[in-house]
């Protein structure tokens, strides 16, 4: 699994949501397209609070949500070793093939994303609310 996001893509709107492309690649698949554009700051802060929520209970199932869409990535953990795939809330149907991944892996990229947002942000002076909530996540880890 990588989260991959496009920079050159990403644009603050007036009332201070940053969009852009980003999805994640499971396998060989960009889910729920790799052409996705999504609100990246929101998204990623629900992430973070999933992995974290995950990370609390040794056995779980939690959903990495895009808000636009009926598009998730569902993660089944047991004891830190992960299923992941992608699924359409509408059909209830897996979209992927199943991937396996540590919890790490899965927290590793969800931070590593994060932090990468944050330092678009920096460099374009974007400090929004929903930059201020992913910036207290991340300084609780």
């Amino acid at each position: 699994m990588k989260i991959s996001m496009e920079p050159s893509s990403f644009d603050l709107s007036s009332s201070g949501s940053l969009t852009g492309k980003i999805f994640l690649m499971i396998g060989n698949r960009g889910f729920p397209d790799d052409h996705w554009n999504d609100f990246v700051l929101v998204l990623l802060a629900w992430w973070v609070k999933a992995v974290e929520a995950g990370e609390s209970n040794d056995r779980s199932v939690f959903d990495l949500k895009f808000m636009d869409g009926p598009f998730s990535v569902d993660v089944k953990q047991n004891f830190g070793e992960c299923e992941i795939f992608g699924k359409n809330s509408f059909s209830n149907q897996a979209e992927t093939d199943s991937e396996n991944v540590s919890l790490n892996e899965i927290k590793a990229e969800v931070f590593a994303a994060a932090r990468k947002a944050l330092d678009i942000c920096d460099e374009n002076d974007w400090k929004t609310e929903e930059y201020f909530d992913l910036v207290s996540l991340i300084k609780k880890n």
